[in-house]
């Protein structure tokens, strides 16, 4: 027959490959119109009444039929037990016979896999198998998601909600109950996102875990609900794919505390929604909340892991000795773990690049996960560290909300020929490098890092502290390594981690911005070309003793003559 033919006839169409969803579509577009928003977000009832296009628009000419993954042949019972559940669910149809199937419309699947995550089964379809097929391509290398418009919130969007919070300010978190499976995939998608085990094709009505369009699809319908939630009183909601947090905030000034709504409003509107809540997952409003898996203190302005978080993650560690093989399964797991945890820690990105580094030592081609390499002294340095940061009693950040930045002109610039130079309102210093600084991996990067950690000094000393500085570089690898949080120069990596400790130690907020050298009036300093002496800055810094070997102390009066 076809899939054109079976998608043009109404009763075959709703048989095979209906439109599975407890969202209500109509609800959603009259909250849309009622707020002003329908224009902005027209796609999202029309995706829930007619389902949402995957994204794929590569016909298909012939069925395709790859095994199932290891993982999932060799756990048979939980897969079984989640097909059951799906189909009981009416998002999975019956089970049909490949051959039979083939002849009424091509069809594809994706190898099904088991992922164990914290002692549960995932299940999961690669739609990006295969790889590094010249003769076939995956599902998702075609899938284009910037069709799906959407955000999530971040770390930082968090950190501001909860350091601006008022006294008295609550939060609560929300999960949606199988929020992936919630969202309807249009019928003439269905026959790219098949599934077998046991012998049976089964056909998927939604979206799942594997797809890349599956997150957008999502995020799409989470961005109309904050959106309809805020309208009808919620004062800020945000979310990360599928935990919400819905933050309140007093009306009053004095315990105790009165706010302009409670849970009733949220419940109702995600009833009304069809929007399915997991009951399990629910923290009621109050001061403290979980979110990325950290938690989060609205009245004491911190953010720190539970024991239960720490534990887990030194788990992951603890055999990482040098000498002790690792497989590359294992390196992309902890440093996806460590970079997460870097968001509350502070300097833990420059403990970091070790770990990038020797990750680079695995076959990126390799499709093998379990390929090991025995772990290095430099790797192992900076584990240790990581140990004692999660061993900790409190493993977090106390959390201050960053002050505008001050009005000043502070610049610093590096050179090879001469030095470092610094300017500061009107005033300098310079430092002469010394024969032979430049070796062991240190460059103009490194000096250029040199030179903001020389003015960081400066600026100590004359007393700042508790402020927002703008620090003005010629060099944009320093300013791009200080809006990553690292370096992947070695050398210039460990002068950023002594920055960054100064930041912490000072109470000082550091922004990095470009300056065109022809602007800088810290390049003739940092060349030997001094500005006049009066205009000498004070007090001068002591130079650090890690730096007495490749620099100067700083230009004085007195030796600025001998140089004359």
């Amino acid at each position: 027959m076809g899939l054109e033919s079976i998608l043009f006839n109404p009763t075959l169409r709703n048989e095979l490959f209906p439109v599975v969803t407890p969202l209500r579509w109509q609800a959603w577009e009259n909250h849309l119109n009622e707020a002003g928003l329908l224009e902005e977000f027209a796609d999202v009832p029309v995706g829930i009444r007619d389902g949402f296009r995957l994204g794929y628009n590569e016909p298909l000419v012939s069925s395709y039929m790859p095994p199932n993954h290891s993982s999932a042949s060799n756990n048979p019972d939980p897969v079984r037990a989640y097909i059951a559940k799906e189909i009981a669910a009416g998002r999975y149809s019956a089970g049909f016979d490949p051959d039979d199937l083939a002849t009424r419309f091509h069809y594809r699947t994706s190898p099904l896999g088991v992922v164990d995550k914290d002692d549960k089964f995932r299940i999961v379809s690669d739609f990006s198998f295969p790889r590094n097929d010249p003769l076939q391509h995956s599902i998702n290398s075609k899938i284009d998601v910037s069709w799906f418009k959407t955000d999530y919130a971040t770390f930082s969007e968090c950190y501001l909600y909860v350091a601006n919070a008022s006294p008295g300010s609550q939060a609560a978190v929300y999960d949606v109950d199988a929020a992936y499976r919630r969202m309807p995939i249009a019928p003439e998608d269905q026959a790219y996102v098949c599934l077998h085990f046991d012998g049976s094709i089964h056909l998927d009505h939604n979206a799942c875990f594997g797809s890349a369009s599956s997150h957008a699809m999502l995020g799409r319908c989470a961005n109309s609900i904050c959106a309809i939630f805020r309208f009808n009183g919620v004062q800020d909601v945000i979310k990360w794919v599928d935990d919400f947090v819905f933050f309140r905030y007093p009306t009053n000034c004095a315990i105790p505390w009165i706010y302009s709504y409670d849970a009733s409003l949220i419940d109702s509107l995600a009833a009304k929604l069809g929007w399915p809540w997991a009951p399990k997952k629910h923290s009621p409003f109050a001061s403290t909340f979980t979110y990325l898996g950290m938690t989060w203190d609205l009245d004491n302005k911190k953010v720190f892991f539970a024991q239960k978080k720490k534990d887990r993650y030194l788990g992951k560690i603890a055999h990482w000795e040098v000498g002790s093989p690792v497989t590359r399964k294992e390196v992309e797991s902890v440093i996806g773990t460590l970079n997460h945890c870097s968001l509350i820690l502070v300097a833990a990105r420059t403990h970091l690049p070790s770990l990038y580094e020797f990750a680079r030592r695995f076959n990126s081609k390799s499709s093998n996960p379990f390929t090991t390499h025995k772990v290095t002294p430099k790797v192992a340095t900076d584990l240790k560290w990581w140990r004692s940061q999660l061993s900790a009693e409190f493993c977090g950040m106390v959390m201050r909300p960053r002050p505008p930045p001050l009005d000043l002109l502070i610049c610093m610039d590096a050179s090879t020929s001469w030095g470092v130079g610094f300017w500061m309102e009107g005033k300098w210093i310079a430092w002469r490098s010394i024969t032979g600084w430049k070796s062991d991996g240190r460059d103009i990067g490194w000096l250029e890092m040199v030179a903001v950690e020389l003015a960081l000094h400066a600026v100590i000393g004359a007393g700042y502290k508790n402020v927002h500085l703008i620090f003005r570089s010629d060099n944009s690898g320093v300013v791009g390594a200080f809006k990553k949080g690292s370096s992947r120069n070695s050398s210039q990596n460990s002068i950023l981690r002594r920055i960054i400790h100064l930041f912490h130690d000072h109470n000082l907020w550091v922004t990095t911005a470009w300056i065109p050298t022809k602007d800088n009036p810290s390049d003739g300093p940092s060349r030997g070309i001094f500005p006049p002496l009066q205009h000498l800055f004070s007090p001068l810094p002591k130079l650090p003793a890690h730096l007495t070997q490749f620099l100067e102390a700083p230009i004085t009066l007195h030796t600025s003559r001998e140089l004359h």
